[in-house]
């Protein structure tokens, strides 16, 4: 999809920023193999929940930032620790290690931890102190599908909608 706001990772260094953590874009963990951890600031798109051989509950990710996509495995052990910060398209710190197995070009990062990110931190403006005089900035976001975009009606009625609720304020397509 697209969004008609900003991607929602687009204030991820900010966030990164005020917590003190150093994150690296997906498209540079190649450059990070071997080192102990890696923090990435990412947007989950798949949740697949698998069973190991004795049962235990476990998750593959597919999860992308500005940059790249990549794929992610929590092991049993951090699954527990981490399953309710597993949720499709909320912005989220992964924390692991970078892992490439022999003959294949596929790097993974293996999960050590992933913190949910609020969404008041990846705001516009959230580092800044609000004053009575200013408003908060509201995002929207829609995600459209081609198939979407191509319904004439429903892009008539999304264009009417937005004439409609129009303000003073600055929109982004």
């Amino acid at each position: 999809g697209f969004y008609v706001s900003d991607h929602p990772l687009k204030y991820a260094e900010k966030v990164a920023k005020i917590k003190g953590i150093e994150v690296v874009n997906l498209n540079q963990l190649g450059e990070h193999r071997g080192k102990k951890s890696v923090s990435a600031i990412v947007m989950l798109t798949e949740i697949k929940q698998v069973f190991t051989k004795k049962g235990e509950p476990m998750a593959i990710l597919q999860m992308e930032d500005l940059t790249g996509k990549t794929e992610a495995v929590v092991f049993p052990k951090t699954y527990d620790s981490v399953k309710s910060a597993l949720v499709t398209d909320n912005p989220v710190i992964v924390k692991g290690k970078v892992d490439q197995k022999e003959n294949d070009d596929r790097i993974q990062i293996i999960v050590d931890e992933i913190n949910a990110i609020e969404a008041e931190q990846m705001a516009p403006g959230a580092q800044m102190a609000q004053s009575p005089e200013t408003e908060p900035q509201l995002t929207l976001i829609l995600e459209l599908t081609p198939e979407n975009i191509n319904e004439k009606q429903l892009m008539d009625n999304l264009q009417d909608n937005l004439k409609e609720c129009s303000g003073q304020d600055e929109g982004k397509v």
